[in-house]
């Protein structure tokens, strides 16, 4: 049996079924190994995670516990807390939230530093789509990245020398000076996930699967 199909931008071609079928068995073997992943991040939840922060429009933030319950296949989210949890750590989130917004990673630096187009280079390269905060002098930035450190000098991962500061990336985890090492360096460092499909169509990978 042999299927068909159009393309504009190439000729049609017939498709056997075993290539159909092998297609069809990969997709499959892919969404199982999603489900795995997912599986694996829900379990990290099972013994309750803290997390401070606002349930409300309270300006106050409370330490929450936050829990997968398995059996039922739901989250929970309580909270004891007898007052405000206004720690150094939620001080710190709080200023790296303000940097990020609703990113994952911010590059500072200012117009025509000839080092970001390295940078901006490999990140392309790695499929990294940072967002890119261009100062209008080296001065303003310079007083940017100064007055973060005035507020709260924990941010920064490693020191920053004053040439260090002229290109920062901000993520969730801390700021760092922009180079190559430090974006391996803040960014979890994930294996290659392979995977291969049997004959019997079982499906193979190198991902561990969650207890």
């Amino acid at each position: 049996m042999v299927l068909g199909y159009e393309s504009e931008t190439e000729d049609s071609r017939l498709l056997s079924w075993s290539e159909v079928n092998f297609i069809v068995r990969r997709g499959f073997g892919f969404v199982d190994l999603l489900k795995q992943h997912i599986q694996g991040a829900l379990l990290e939840y099972a013994d309750g995670k803290i997390i401070v922060g606002r349930g409300s429009a309270n300006p106050i933030p409370f330490a929450h516990t936050v829990k997968y319950d398995a059996s039922e296949g739901s989250f929970s989210i309580s909270s004891s807390s007898a007052g405000g949890d206004i720690s150094p750590a939620f001080e710190r989130a709080e200023i790296l939230k303000s940097v990020l917004g609703n990113r994952v990673m911010i590059i500072s630096s200012y117009l025509n530093n000839s080092k970001i187009l390295e940078i901006e280079k490999y990140c392309k390269e790695n499929g990294i789509e940072p967002l890119l905060k261009l100062h209008e002098t080296r001065a303003a930035h310079a007083e940017f990245v100064q007055e973060l450190a005035n507020k709260c000098p924990s941010i920064f991962l490693k020191e920053l020398s004053a040439g260090d500061s002229d290109s920062v990336i901000f993520t969730p985890l801390g700021a760092v000076e922009a180079a190559r090492e430090n974006i391996e360096f803040v960014l979890p460092q994930v294996p290659p996930l392979k995977y291969s499909v049997e004959e019997s169509g079982e499906t193979k990978s190198n991902s561990a699967t969650p207890a």
